[in-house]
């Protein structure tokens, strides 16, 4: 289904929970080159708060994200993701994707998907593409980055051409001793009420 493509697309803008949960899987035990970055002594700016967050995916544990599509106050599709890191050294681990979509009578169905890879990117644990110029709003310190996104920027923001995202996107990145903790991002797509959220933990 034509929605289905577009929110695993666009919910998580993850490469590493649309390959291993999505609809169109890719290669998990090919080696990708990681690019290197430090993080910032001092956060203020985007691109500060986008280094601070790719230097510490390398010791990431889980990625954990509930993503729900609404058509008014009535669901009608979701996913939960657990990403796992079992072995930091070959950065191998497991992927269990719970996937809610409505049956024939209109009840939301489960289906649930285990993936194990290894060699993973841990650049692919956020997918996400941050840029000062896809803000219309933002503030930026140490500890968040909170704004919203033009509706315009949504594909380079996802990393996706296969978004529709009509109004402007509500996101909030929020750090813990320079290390991303938990991101919220709103938007609509489709006509629908898309929320997305993930929560990250560490070894």
């Amino acid at each position: 289904m034509k929605m289905k493509k577009y929110l695993a697309l666009a919910l998580f803008g993850l490469v590493a929970l649309t390959s291993c949960g999505g609809e169109e899987p890719t290669d998990t035990n090919s080696s990708t080159t990681t690019q290197t970055v430090t993080t910032p002594d001092t956060i203020s700016t985007v691109s500060d708060f986008s280094n601070a967050i790719k230097n510490g995916l390398k010791d990431v544990f889980t990625v954990t994200t509930n993503a729900v599509m609404k058509d008014g106050e009535t669901i009608v599709y979701k996913n939960d993701t657990k990403i796992t890191i079992t072995n930091s050294e070959t950065l191998s681990g497991s992927s269990v994707v719970d996937r809610y979509s409505l049956n024939q009578n209109f009840k939301l169905e489960k289906k649930t998907k285990t993936t194990y890879f290894e060699n993973l990117d841990s650049n692919n644990l956020f997918g996400y593409n941050l840029d000062d110029s896809y803000f219309v709003t933002k503030t930026v310190d140490e500890n968040s980055l909170i704004g919203t996104i033009k509706p315009e920027s949504a594909q380079a923001f996802f990393n996706s051409t296969s978004v529709d995202v009509s109004e402007p996107i509500s996101v909030s990145f929020v750090l813990n001793n320079k290390k991303l903790y938990s991101i919220t991002i709103n938007y609509k797509s489709l006509d629908k009420d898309v929320s997305v959220s993930s929560l990250y933990t560490y070894k």
